[in-house]
């Protein structure tokens, strides 16, 4: 026997009338005053962001990251180089330096990994969206998936618009 607002377990609550944790009135009679089982989203109670709230947003990092790692390669470019490098003229497979050839790899990656991070980030804030309808008592889970959407839309829009600096994906494939 559950709460049906917090989920707090209320067995061996004798005598009370409503739950210790949040105080909704029950009845152990009335089955329509507590529920039966915990909710399969009770990982956490509803003022927390739980286990799948932090994952969201870690892994709204992810194309961050992505592009994070394009940038680098491209400023270790133009570090080597000693200006901007341009595409189509600066070639990066022919620029000499072990850490630049360790930058341009990570560049490549970076490249590589961005549009699977778009979309595992876009599954699981899915998944997160759902448990917020589910549960409306978890304001902290539309938080979450509404900063997750704010930066998953913001640095796909950033990225598509050619907003980055120096035209780097054109440069990197060169």
């Amino acid at each position: 026997m559950f709460c049906t607002v917090c989920r707090h377990n209320l067995r061996g609550i004798a005598p009370q009338k409503c739950c210790p944790e949040c105080g909704q009135p029950f009845e152990q009679s009335d089955p329509s005053t507590f529920r039966n089982t915990p909710s399969r989203f009770a990982s956490s109670p509803p003022n927390q962001i739980g286990r799948l709230g932090w994952t969201t947003m870690l892994l709204a990092l992810l194309p961050g990251c992505s592009i994070g790692l394009l940038i680098l390669s491209w400023l270790a470019g133009w570090a080597q180089l000693g200006h901007q490098p341009v595409p189509m003229v600066d070639d990066p497979k022919g620029i000499p330096g072990r850490f630049f050839g360790v930058m341009y790899v990570l560049g490549i990656l970076g490249l590589i990994s961005f549009f699977p991070a778009i979309a595992l980030t876009a599954v699981v804030l899915g998944i997160q969206t759902g448990r917020a309808v589910l549960d409306r008592r978890r304001w902290k889970s539309w938080a979450v998936v509404a900063g997750t959407s704010v930066v998953l839309v913001g640095t796909a829009w950033w990225t598509v618009s050619g907003a980055l600096p120096g035209r780097i994906i054109e440069w990197l494939l060169d």
